[in-house]
């Protein structure tokens, strides 16, 4: 293992998941599957992991406003069912919780002002070279940073990059199984969109064309270059809409987040760990009748390097 590995955790995504999957409940029938869950979840790839430091990053409530400003219908949640709203006000009580818990058990959690967890993850990563970092998360837009010193580790049962369901992934292994490239990705994800982000991509356009569409190209003028002699229906579908296709890119390109000085110097002001307190950890725990998690303290605060 390297000397120093630390293991960046997207918070939000992996609650996320955990709440879809658990619908646990406490007695008075406040929701608490995202909670035992998710740190279940982060505990497990923790032990696989086997970090040196670790840090789980959560959205600011207003980080996707600037994502917004570029493009307003980002994740626009208007037409939500109201099952759907209910789970997403539902999912937001629980990350806070989730968040207490990990931080009295000393773990060091992140959330920056103005950001999503995206931009955070990527900056850390960035700025933890040469050493290596693992980002744990279901999110395959992660995979535009991987190299020789970043690494994913995909912890969710969904489509990704690598069309498996979960594991670590590391530029050779990516490499070998003949995937979009990473300095592509941004590329094939503003082609194919993502429902999450309510980017809706390029009508008529799929994985399997957005991938022979942007071998090769890392920019949307590498596509006009490429293409602009093929006369085919959605190859000029594409080329048409090459203005959302750089708005869309602009919104999934994690790759600058370093340039952002706001945003490394708010990373910077909170690197402080905290102290544990079993004290508020036995008070959430019972509140939220969480026992696992109270009785098994210690490995997960083994898995996680507090101790």
């Amino acid at each position: 293992m390297a000397d120093k590995r630390l293991a960046i955790f997207d918070g939000n995504g992996i609650v996320y998941a955990a709440a879809a999957a658990n619908r646990l409940s406490t007695e008075d029938g406040r929701q608490t599957g995202g909670i035992h869950g998710g740190i279940q979840s982060l505990k497990a790839a923790a032990l696989v992991v086997r970090p040196t430091a670790v840090i789980v990053v959560w959205d600011s409530p207003d980080g996707a406003d600037r994502r917004r400003r570029i493009y307003p219908h980002y994740k626009n949640r208007r037409y939500d069912s109201p099952e759907v709203s209910a789970f997403r006000k539902d999912l937001t009580a629980q990350m806070d919780v989730a968040d207490a818990i990990l931080r009295s058990l000393g773990v060091l959690t992140l959330r920056v002002p103005g950001y999503e967890a995206d931009d955070v993850i990527a900056a850390l990563a960035l700025m933890f070279k040469p050493d290596e970092s693992v980002i744990v998360s279901n999110d395959k837009d992660f995979g535009q940073l991987v190299d020789e010193h970043i690494s994913l580790y995909l912890v969710a049962r969904r489509k990704t990059i690598t069309n498996t369901n979960f594991g670590m992934f590391t530029r050779d292994i990516l490499k070998a199984k003949k995937l979009v490239t990473r300095n592509s990705l941004p590329l094939f994800r503003a082609l194919t969109g993502d429902d999450s982000d309510t980017i809706p991509g390029i009508p008529g356009i799929g994985p399997v064309l957005a991938a022979k569409y942007v071998e090769g190209c890392t920019m949307p003028e590498d596509l006009l270059d490429k293409h602009h002699d093929n006369k085919g229906k959605k190859v000029q579908s594409m080329l048409e809409n090459i203005g959302m296709i750089r708005t869309y890119m602009e919104i999934m390109n994690l790759r600058q987040s370093l340039e952002d000085e706001e945003l490394v110097d708010g990373i910077r002001e909170r690197l402080t760990p905290p102290t544990p307190d079993n004290r508020k950890l036995l008070a959430l725990t019972t509140e939220y009748e969480l026992n696992t998690i109270r009785s098994h303290m210690q490995s997960i605060q083994r898995a996680f390097r507090v101790i």
